[in-house]
């Protein structure tokens, strides 16, 4: 089937900028190709307003997951026209809870797993039974990198190693926007306070506690104050303020060490997102789990030292000659981050290559080609 004939229904119930990037960057690479959404009504404006649809594309929605709803998403899903494949961009309830009505519309179902579907949901008896739902009715597997893709056998099952199972991942549109403000295409314009002549520490990307703030603080009060004083620490906290109270214990915290930090709540626009950044000497990355960060890319694409915890799934980034640090506990931070603000030159020069190889695995220009290839594939398959 020709790329331009392709007819693909994407899944994801709320608002999500991976969904609009993705859509976004498909469409670049290939115009041609038919994107529609089924989302949640409550995301229905935020994707009417960012997505320009073509003739014979829509965006359907349903109102609600709840089991009291599920007659009305039911007949909903059954009056949606028949597409080449249905993508799950993640493995929601309301997919799993609707599978076999859903894979009735297409030729072929494309699951994408997310790094929350497998670390975390997964753990939960009702979360696993909608999930494996999904996987009994698809027919093709992606996953953000290698270690993911073994887990993922793990925790479901060898009887899904007999499905093709690619790493694709999202691209980093940060990577453009930092570009832009390098070349001089955009005017580096400055909209936090965040000071030039300091060491700049971003801790974390989210509001989320299982970035693990708190221990982080804790770690970096045992700095002795020399160091402490050479350090300014930033904490985006602009989405996934999922524990009520959160972000004033972080600020709590951390005043108790020093002054020198700013903690950012408000959303960020991509272009600000490149600004923090590019500030940035040093990237701390100590999340629970996780498949892939992409704030975290971005930081190595701009030649930031990255700490990373151990136990997160980037072997494939060391395979690929990317360089960064890995702590064992996240009570190493401290030392770890004294070692590089004395040393500060020699670890920048450990991160010169990590521009090129970031940018061969995670741009867009990349990404997007690498799902459309996925699509191509699945509709050979039907064809053969």
């Amino acid at each position: 089937m020709e790329k331009s004939n392709m007819n693909i229904l994407l899944l994801c119930s709320y608002e999500s900028t991976y969904v609009t990037q993705l859509w976004e960057n498909i469409k670049k690479c290939c115009p041609g190709i038919r994107l529609s959404l089924l989302t949640k009504s409550s995301a229905e404006n935020y994707y009417q307003s960012r997505i320009m649809l073509k003739e014979g594309e829509n965006i359907y929605v349903y109102q609600s997951a709840a089991i009291g709803s599920w007659l009305d998403t039911e007949r909903i899903i059954r009056k949606l026209p028949e597409f080449d494949i249905i993508h799950s961009l993640w493995m929601e309830k309301p997919w799993g809870w609707h599978a076999g009505t859903l894979k009735r519309k297409a030729k072929y179902w494309f699951c994408s797993v997310g790094g929350s579907d497998l670390y975390r949901d997964s753990r939960r008896k009702v979360c696993k039974a909608y999930q494996i739902n999904i996987l009994n009715h698809s027919d093709w597997f992606s996953s953000e990198n290698v270690e993911t893709k073994k887990e993922f056998i793990k925790t479901y099952g060898k009887k899904y190693e007999k499905i093709p199972h690619t790493i694709n991942r999202f691209g980093v549109d940060i990577f453009d926007a930092i570009e832009e403000r390098k070349t001089g295409k955009k005017e580096q314009k400055r909209t936090f306070d965040i000071p030039l002549d300091q060491e700049v520490v971003c801790c974390g990307y989210n509001a989320n506690p299982a970035h693990q703030h708190l221990k982080m603080i804790s770690s970096f009060s045992r700095l002795p104050q020399d160091i402490i004083r050479k350090l300014f620490f930033v904490f985006p906290m602009t989405y996934s303020a999922v524990e009520c109270g959160y972000i004033e214990k972080v600020r709590s915290a951390i005043q108790e060490v020093t002054d020198n930090f700013i903690i950012l709540e408000d959303f960020m626009n991509t272009e600000e997102m490149a600004e923090v950044v590019q500030a940035t000497d040093v990237m701390i990355h100590v999340q629970t789990t996780d498949q892939m960060s992409s704030t975290m890319l971005a930081h190595m694409y701009n030649g930031n030292v990255v700490i990373a915890g151990a136990w997160l799934p980037y072997h494939s980034l060391k395979e690929r000659g990317v360089y960064f640090i890995d702590v064992n506990e996240v009570d190493e931070v401290g030392a770890v981050l004294a070692d590089v603000t004395q040393n500060r030159e020699a670890y920048k020069e450990k991160c010169k290559n990590n521009e090129e190889l970031v940018y061969s695995m995670s741009s867009w220009d990349v990404c997007a080609k690498e799902w459309i290839a996925v699509y191509e594939k699945l509709l050979e398959e039907r064809i053969s």
